[in-house]
């Protein structure tokens, strides 16, 4: 029983912070999406993120990205290994 009530308040601080960003199921995975790749030392850019279909179509998956960006949760940094097109990292913020 005490482990679901830590889940539970687990739940209940990210929805709070989730309404605090204004943040969308969306703009959670996408997050979620970025901090594994970067968890596993994989390289995620913009068009690989656009390429996820279930998290949602190309339009709304552009939209949702600069909402990231805006709020200070995603940056895209140059692709230091081989030039290629700049990957998305998570923010000290996030």
């Amino acid at each position: 029983m005490r482990n679901l009530n830590k889940y539970f308040n687990y739940l209940d601080m990210v929805e709070k912070s989730n309404q605090e960003l204004n943040l969308t199921w969306t703009d959670a995975l996408l997050l979620d999406a970025i901090a594994r790749a970067n968890h596993e030392g994989r390289i995620l850019n913009a068009n690989d993120l656009l390429l996820l279909p279930e998290i949602g179509s190309q339009a709304t998956i552009h939209a949702r990205l600069k909402h990231l960006i805006h709020v200070k949760l995603i940056s895209f940094h140059p692709n230091e290994s081989d030039g290629g097109p700049k990957e998305a990292r998570l923010t000290e913020l996030a």
